[in-house]
């Protein structure tokens, strides 16, 4: 069976943001006011084929700690659902 998993890896909460910062700081140079705390993060989604449910969010877990997210300074989340 397909499935859809859509993972959402961004910077954890206790480290800085240089890139979201810089993005924020241009915004307000720009004239955008009251933004504030902007964080930077990666999207992706992904078709997989699996036997279950389970057996894609494994797969989709080994990708993200292998490939897609260095977890010394990212966290992920992600969803997994029938295509």
């Amino acid at each position: 069976m397909k499935y859809i998993a859509e993972i959402k890896v961004m910077p954890l909460k206790h480290l800085p943001d240089h890139q979201g910062k810089t993005i924020g700081n241009c915004a307000q140079e720009n004239g955008f006011r009251g933004i504030e705390n902007i964080r930077v993060g990666k999207f992706f989604r992904i078709e997989i084929e699996s036997t279950s449910k389970e057996e894609a969010m494994v797969s989709v877990t080994n990708l993200c700690n292998q490939f897609l997210c260095n977890t010394t300074v990212e966290g992920y989340e992600f969803q997994v659902e029938p295509k």
